[in-house]
């Protein structure tokens, strides 16, 4: 019951962040290259549609902006965090699936289980620091 009122939640908090910022539409940006530490995740990205990159890029930002102003510490373990970003991007972007990408998925599923680690513990201030962090670097190496 919890996760189900996590992932409620993370679906709250989608639709606030869209609400309050919106969508940005047909910016003419020309950015560099990626050029961070995580060069495999964006190299695997390199093979996904324009669309799609930049709507997982935009959900994994606002993941992270969302677990950084978790006030009411909603996310109290590493098993409620990784629902929580699941759903943020299950809910978020939509379009964004594991079969149809599965060389960017495990990329991402393993830095993030890197930062986490794969046992389900007490969520630490500072891991979940960490995790906000990889969150953005995962959001600018898909992009």
């Amino acid at each position: 019951m919890k996760l189900l009122n996590l992932a409620r939640y993370a679906g709250a908090f989608v639709l606030v962040y869209v609400a309050l910022y919106g969508i940005p539409e047909n910016i003419d940006v020309v950015e560099p290259s990626y050029n961070g530490p995580l060069m495999a995740v964006h190299e695997a990205a390199q093979s996904m549609d324009s669309n799609d990159r930049q709507g997982l890029s935009e959900a994994l930002l606002a993941a992270g902006k969302m677990l950084r102003d978790d006030k009411a510490n909603l996310v109290t373990n590493t098993e409620e965090l990784q629902t929580f970003i699941k759903g943020a991007v299950a809910f978020g972007y939509t379009s964004f699936s594991v079969n149809k990408y599965p060389n960017v998925s495990q990329a991402v599923q393993q830095e993030l289980k890197n930062t986490v680690g794969p046992v389900v513990t007490v969520l630490l201030p500072e891991v979940k620091q960490q995790t906000v962090d990889k969150l953005e670097e995962l959001s600018k190496a898909i992009k």
